[in-house]
């Protein structure tokens, strides 16, 4: 009787472990790609940003009429206006990128009570008759 009683609960506790460690590498998982799609899309806009960059500095060089090396400037320029901006919004920048992070955080947490509560119902309607 015992022994049943004590491979009952050792079934128990390793069963709840591996599903922790399922719920875990899934996280994971999922926090990994996510990493990765945004470091590919980083990497995309700065090449975008790159080649877009040398277009505009040999257009505006011939548009403007000043040389390859004025149109450069031309877009430095446009940089420079770029960067003082985004220093002076750098609160703003910071809370939104706060948030996002946090959002995504409260996501994970709440789909593991979702599932937690799932495997919850689901043991309670086994138990019953």
């Amino acid at each position: 009787m015992f022994m049943k009683l004590f491979d009952d609960i050792y079934k128990m506790i390793t069963l709840r472990l591996e599903g922790a460690a399922y719920t875990a590498a899934d996280e994971v998982a999922r926090l990994i790609a996510k990493l990765a799609l945004v470091v590919l899309s980083v990497l995309m806009a700065f090449l975008i940003i790159l080649f877009l960059s040398v277009a505009l500095g040999f257009g505006f060089g011939r548009w403007f009429g000043i040389g390859e090396a004025g149109g450069f400037f031309v877009v430095l320029g446009i940089y420079v206006v770029v960067a003082l901006v985004s220093h002076l919004c750098r609160n703003k920048i910071r809370a939104f990128l706060h948030n996002m992070l946090a959002r995504e955080v409260l996501e994970i947490a709440d789909r593991h009570k979702s599932r937690k509560a799932d495997f919850a119902e689901k043991n309670n309607q086994e138990t019953q008759p």
